[in-house]
């Protein structure tokens, strides 16, 4: 299936809260679910400011720690999603910038792809692909099966030193991991990369 979109909509990265569909649904009504997404040659943190947020490694001294690739969701967003995200990353306050970045884009399956998010939540698609997958999630997409594409990326190239999530960040940042985990983001990723940040918040 072919990832261009229609002019007026935007392909949206996402690596943080907003891998929540749930929370999609309710920020950007009018998004539609397009499957999973890698952006190379950047590492995940959370922030100084205590949320997530991705740096290009060829700038930035990288660790052991951290993969050299970002996996996420992508979506597509409408004019009036990509306004309403615009506020709640706080671009007009300097929190997040946004970016045009490059990902590799494996699009989801059929009864998934391109199907706005608000029905997906609401007629329980998502628990439908638990269901036949027998409770375990999807396996991560691999390199080099997608589609390079451009996607909008809200980042921050400020605030980049590492920190410990809001408290009420970890609550979000779990269920979307919990999603994501489901619609393909790998396992190996989300152990290795979130999942250590989210138990020194618990410590």
């Amino acid at each position: 299936m072919s990832t261009s979109q229609p002019t007026d909509r935007t392909l949206y990265f996402a690596y943080g809260s907003n891998l929540s569909l749930q929370q999609m649904a309710t920020r950007c009504p009018e998004s539609r679910f397009l499957g999973v997404a890698i952006l190379p040659h950047h590492r995940w943190q959370i922030n100084s400011r205590g949320y997530a947020n991705v740096i290009n490694v060829t700038h930035t001294a990288d660790s052991a720690r951290h993969a050299p690739a970002v996996e996420g969701l992508c979506y597509l967003l409408s004019a009036s999603d990509e306004a309403e995200l615009d506020r709640n990353e706080g671009v007009s306050i300097g929190a997040y910038e946004k970016a045009e970045l490059q990902v590799e884009l494996c699009c989801a399956p059929v009864g998934l792809v391109g199907r706005d998010v608000v029905r997906i939540v609401a007629d329980g698609s998502l628990g439908r692909v638990v269901s036949v997958s027998g409770g375990r999630e999807r396996e991560g997409q691999r390199r080099g099966r997608g589609e390079v594409t451009t996607a909008l990326v809200y980042l921050s190239t400020v605030f980049i030193e590492d920190g410990s999530p809001r408290e009420e960040y970890v609550r979000r940042i779990s269920a979307g991991v919990a999603d994501a985990l489901v619609l393909g983001v790998s396992r190996k990723f989300v152990t290795a990369v979130i999942e250590p940040y989210l138990r020194t918040s618990a410590d």
